[in-house]
């Protein structure tokens, strides 16, 4: 007959001595990174919040060290431009030695040799002076330093001076044209001088895209019907508004969104006649503004 004998004891003995071994393993790890959270079974919300500050404190390193490197760019493009300095200096000091009476034309020449080779050094200084691989003074380039890059975007409301009218008196924005920019496209929205709001009909990205973000505001003025105010009698816009902005080639549309979502355009306008106009209800406006801002 076939008996089965435990040693509980042994058993238990062994059981506690994985338990500890594994608080072991728990506490030497700690002691090893040094952090008392190392995993989600520790604490789920203070790793959840650890790594956070984590991420942060790490960005923070690398914005140092990206801070340190712009140093470096401007201390290299500042040793440069000490160097064109004492260069203008000294092309000066040419000039006023071959404005000197006792100067033979030999001389001059020598001088003039001089003052082209010093030209010569200026123009491969601005050409050629980089740092780590990259042109500082190249023309169309722009150098981001920081923990949140934001695309550059230039924004241009071209210079339109529109004549006040019985038209358009009203309808000319008191406070500016604001932009609404979404992922749908941009739309401009204004009130009026005749206290009315008035919104161009949206323009996609694909639209702005293809016109390399230029377009006239006119042109969304919407239906030509007679309740719409933005037409006159014959159908035409009563103002135009010809606006354009460049994002960077890297430009997200979600970047061109932020940039330019909530902007507001200032319009100018001229009086172009004397007298009061009158609204749509017949009440006199006096055309005592120059300027919308």
């Amino acid at each position: 007959m076939t008996s089965l004998q435990n040693n509980l004891l042994a058993l238990n003995s062994n059981r506690q001595l994985k338990i500890n071994i594994s608080k072991t393993k728990k506490t030497a790890e700690k002691l090893s990174s040094g952090y008392r959270i190392n995993r989600a079974a520790d604490d789920a919300a203070g790793l959840a919040i650890s790594e956070k500050m984590r991420r942060r404190i790490r960005g923070l390193h690398q914005t140092v060290e990206n801070i340190q490197e712009g140093v470096g760019y401007v201390q290299t493009a500042d040793g440069a431009l000490n160097e064109v300095h004492d260069m203008l200096q000294r092309i000066n000091e040419l000039a006023v030695k071959s404005a000197n009476g006792t100067s033979s034309i030999e001389d001059r020449e020598y001088i003039d040799q001089e003052a082209q080779a010093l030209k010569s050094e200026l123009d491969r200084i601005f050409k050629t002076t980089s740092f780590n691989e990259r042109l500082i003074w190249e023309p169309s380039d722009k150098v981001l330093i920081g923990t949140e890059p934001k695309q550059a975007l230039e924004f241009t409301q071209n210079t339109k001076t529109n004549d006040i009218t019985n038209a358009n008196c009203g309808v000319l924005a008191c406070n500016g044209y604001t932009i609404n920019a979404d992922k749908d496209g941009v739309t401009i929205v204004w009130i009026g001088y005749d206290g009315n709001n008035y919104k161009t009909e949206n323009i996609d990205w694909d639209t702005l895209k293809a016109q390399n973000y230029r377009f006239e505001m006119s042109d969304y003025f919407g239906a030509k019907n007679p309740g719409n105010l933005l037409y006159d009698n014959n159908g035409n816009p009563v103002f135009t508004c010809p606006i354009s902005f460049s994002p960077q080639e890297s430009a997200t549309i979600d970047d061109i969104i932020t940039c330019i979502n909530g902007q507001v355009m200032s319009g100018y306008a001229s009086v172009s006649m004397s007298g009061g106009f009158e609204d749509n209800s017949g009440n006199t406006i006096k055309p005592g503004f120059s300027e919308l801002t």
